[in-house]
Formats: C-alpha cells, structure tokens, sequence
C-alpha cells in the first residue's frame, strides 16, 4: 500500500489496496471527534479494512490536513494526528467537527 501525501495545494492521488482515490488539498485545522458511540479507531490507511493503531473519545482534539480521502466504497476519511499521544492516522470524516 501506497500513500501520497501533498506538498502543494490542489489535487493529489492516493492509493490504498491498489485503489486510486481522488482528494482535495487544503491548509489545515483543529476538530473535535464527535457523534462516536463507541471510541472512534484510528487507523494506518483510510478504510475500514486497516488495521487500527489507537482510538479516540468523543471530545478529543486532532488537527487534520483538510484532505479528504475516499475509500474503495466511497466513504471519507481525514488524517488527523492526536496532539496529546502523537499518534497520526485516518479516522471517518463523519465523527469529526472541523472549524472552518
């Protein structure tokens, strides 16, 4: 498995399980994990196929990449890194408030 990340804004590829995935590049910014009714995994790759490398509570801070990452059925995922332990990885757009 293979991630691109961006080094500019715009457009990258990525390529998760031998699926290409549009994602849209931005600058950045501070969510709180939301709407989890049990704690939210993080994981190595967008989709939910991956293997897990921590969890997150409901309230937690992450900042995210403003990336957004399509898994191979269409669902969308944020990397995010949890300042407090420095774990990074992707978590379900969907469970985080973002500010704009």
């Amino acid at each position: 498995m293979k991630i691109i990340k961006p080094l500019i804004l715009g457009s990258v590829l990525t390529l998760s399980s031998g699926i290409a995935s549009q994602v849209n590049a931005g600058t950045g910014g501070w969510c709180t994990v939301v709407n989890a009714r049990t704690p939210l995994n993080i994981r190595i790759a967008p989709g939910a196929e991956n293997p897990i490398i921590g969890t997150l509570k409901n309230g937690s801070p992450v900042t995210q990449d403003y990336i957004t990452y399509y898994d191979s059925k269409g669902r969308t995922w944020k990397h995010i890194i949890q300042p407090s332990s420095g774990i990074e990885g992707y978590v379900r757009a969907k469970y985080l408030k973002c500010e704009d």
